[in-house]
């Protein structure tokens, strides 16, 4: 009888560590799933709120993703109040991780100036970096971005 009372012991303390280790990734999870109204095909109810609250706890323990998805309700307002600036934020601390996608967006707001000053340089750096970490899609826009400062320095210097 110890010895089985040993092994649910370890297995509970093995479970425990694992929900420690992993918690970012159960977080993100949770809000990844009220988010889209989806857990690995189990239907829940969409949930904004919940989402937020999720992907925060994720986001603050480091989780990329979270952080990119955090941003994006920063910038549309789902489930928290819109703020650029901290949607900026967490785009800004996913891309630093290396998160294409954050790189991305981050990139479009600065070239169109949503959100934040418009910055041409910076966008055409982060576009280079989501296109460098495999995102085919910013390897066409940033040939995009390349040819419209093309375009404005050509007209610039002709109507000078």
């Amino acid at each position: 009888m110890n010895r089985l009372w040993y092994r649910r012991l370890g297995l509970v303390l093995l479970l425990v560590g694992a929900l420690f280790v992993w918690r970012d990734r159960i977080a993100f999870e949770l809000g990844y799933a009220y988010a889209n109204g989806d857990f690995h095909g189990w239907t829940l109810a969409r949930d904004d709120d919940k989402a937020a609250v999720w992907l925060r706890r994720a986001a603050e323990a480091g989780h990329a993703r979270a952080r990119y998805m955090l941003g994006l309700s920063y910038s549309r307002g789902w489930g928290v109040r819109r703020d650029d600036a901290e949607a900026e934020r967490w785009f800004n601390l996913a891309a630093d991780q290396g998160y294409a996608q954050a790189c991305f967006h981050l990139a479009w707001m600065y070239h169109k100036g949503e959100g934040v000053a418009r910055d041409e340089d910076r966008a055409q750096r982060l576009m280079a970096r989501a296109a460098e970490l495999g995102m085919a899609d910013a390897a066409l826009a940033l040939a995009r971005f390349r040819r419209d400062a093309a375009g404005r320095r050509a007209a610039s210097g002709a109507g000078g």
